[in-house]
């Protein structure tokens, strides 16, 4: 039985992963002066800017899971969608309008229309042989 998983990942993954950190820590050693009874040492702008480095922590954490949540795992029976956000799907390769390449990058699309995955030979394993996969189920390519 052929399976495939293609995770869709980013580099704004990646780049909200470093603002989770990094508000996680301002946002700690702030919980730490304030405890400490350590305020004579805050500036202004340190303690203003707390509520600041909540709201990029919770954002971020927010981002990093629509970041990283995101897959389609593709076998002989059908699709499996995870979305970013909301309830996996099952879809069937008769639910697929077309696969879009340009370069070495690929775009799934719907029947409505809409892009369900994009994924590329550098970022995802064995691309061609997804290509290879959807191609032998009638799913068709457009260049």
């Amino acid at each position: 039985m052929n399976s495939y998983k293609i995770r869709q990942t980013s580099l704004l993954g990646t780049i909200f992963i470093f603002l989770l950190i990094l508000s996680g820590l301002r946002i700690l050693f702030v919980a730490l002066m304030l405890f400490m009874g350590g305020t004579e040492e805050l500036s202004f702008l340190t303690v203003i800017m707390a509520p600041v480095y909540v709201v990029v922590f919770i954002v971020s954490i927010f981002m990093v899971i629509r970041t990283r949540r995101s897959d389609l795992v593709l076998n002989d029976d059908g699709l499996v969608y995870t979305p970013p956000l909301g309830a996996t799907k099952l879809l069937f390769y008769s639910d697929l309008e077309k696969v879009s390449m340009g370069g070495r990058s690929y775009i799934i699309y719907t029947r409505d229309g809409k892009k369900l995955i994009t994924f590329d030979d550098f970022r995802t394993q064995n691309a061609s042989g997804i290509i290879a996969f959807l191609k032998s189920k009638g799913v068709p390519m457009e260049m």
